[in-house]
């Protein structure tokens, strides 16, 4: 009996994770390579080899940038760089630039190949970090959209709302603590 119980539980896994990969398309970015892209390291994984260069140039200075600026990582970011709307929608996105999972991966549009969206996403990374995901997905969006946004030297004098207001909000509410308490407050939010 508890062999036919462990042999439906082993079939049972198996199923679910082979259903998942097909209807939640964001489980993807725990085997990329399975869906189509391909990992240079344990951080950069791409679509193409001829963007690798130009994929691993953005990942080193937006960390560069966030690390300077804002707070070490704790754990290096993963991103999945796709070149075509294809590729990012096989990961379940459509929207977006790009799309950060957590502290699992990021996956970057063909649209997100740029500098100031990459320490977006950096910065949601940092964000999860600081605060764990479960405090961070109830976290006001004012804070965790407007500060990505005020933080990443998005060069956008205005955004679409309600992504303007939200910096607005950030960085009047970053204004009114000191600097080295940004995650202590941040916890309080």
């Amino acid at each position: 009996m508890k062999k036919k119980l462990f042999v439906f539980l082993i079939i049972a896994c198996i199923s679910l994770s082979i259903l998942s990969w097909f209807l939640y398309k964001p489980v993807r970015i725990f085997l990329p390579e399975l869906a189509g892209v391909i990992c240079i390291n344990e951080q950069l994984c791409i679509e193409n080899l001829n963007t690798a260069e130009q994929a691993q140039k953005l990942y080193r200075q937006a960390q560069a940038y966030v690390e300077t600026n804002i707070i070490p990582f704790k754990q290096m970011p993963t991103f999945i760089f796709c070149a075509t709307q294809s590729c990012f929608e096989n990961f379940g996105f459509k929207k977006a630039s790009a799309q950060s999972v957590g502290t699992i991966a990021t996956v970057v549009g063909p649209n997100g190949w740029k500098q100031y969206i990459i320490e977006h996403e950096m910065i949601h990374h940092i964000q999860n970090e600081q605060l764990g995901s479960v405090k961070f997905i109830s976290m006001p969006q004012w804070f965790v959209e407007g500060m990505a946004y005020s933080l990443s030297q998005d060069p956008r004098e205005t955004l679409s709302e309600p992504w303007q207001s939200h910096k607005h909000t950030f960085e009047e509410w970053y204004r009114s603590i000191p600097n080295s308490e940004l995650w202590n407050e941040a916890k309080k939010l």
